[in-house]
């Protein structure tokens, strides 16, 4: 016989903790970083940022694949033939004047994106202490980085590292479950929760 009897359904608990704390690896050290969640006009610019540099003309280059064996792909779903290789064919047909427009405007949105991200981890992204120590070689003293912008001087230059920091910022907007209680608690009113939230 089938049992009808309707059960209280749990409900989604969703954190609403005004940062977020996400693990990067840096040069093989996990690094927790301190991640903004944004609202309003500033989530728009993140959105708009983010939507914009991957639409790079580089990007659109490389997801353009006409000859059908260009669209083959291996078992795991990758493409037989790289990105790289398809950007190269597609700059190869282009033609003298095309090619130098296609230059300038790389060169516009390649300035957008690094300002974007710049100013995105200087903004959005903190350290907790204790992780990467700078050493001042001159007094021989040392200090914590705990700063974004401390992130962006010394990491700049590195787009896997710039790449992991904006993807914690993306991560951090999106909502936070609140893992439920185990039912041993369920009697317990006031239950501990534990969220990757701060």
């Amino acid at each position: 016989m089938t049992d009808t009897t309707t059960r209280p359904r749990a409900k989604l608990r969703i954190s609403a903790a005004p940062h977020v704390i996400h693990t990067v690896i840096i040069d093989g050290h996990a690094i927790e970083v301190r991640c903004a969640r944004v609202h309003g006009e500033p989530l728009s610019e993140l959105m708009h940022g983010f939507r914009r540099m991957y639409s790079r003309p580089s990007a659109a280059l490389r997801s353009y694949r006409i000859a059908p064996e260009e669209r083959e792909t291996t078992p795991d779903g990758a493409f037989v033939i790289s990105d790289e290789e398809i950007q190269r064919r597609r700059l190869a047909e282009l033609t003298p004047e095309q090619r130098a427009e296609y230059e300038r405007y790389r060169e516009d949105e390649e300035q957008h994106a690094r300002a974007f991200v710049t100013k995105m981890i200087e903004q959005h992204v903190s350290v907790l202490p204790g992780q990467i120590e700078i050493e001042d070689l001159a007094t021989g003293e040392s200090r914590d980085v705990t700063t974004g912008a401390e992130l962006v001087d010394l990491y700049g230059a590195r787009p896997d590292v710039m790449t992991a920091l904006l993807g914690a910022i993306m991560l951090a907007q999106t909502p936070q479950v609140i893992p439920a209680a185990p039912e041993s608690a369920a009697s317990d009113p006031s239950p501990a929760i534990a969220t990757a939230a701060e």
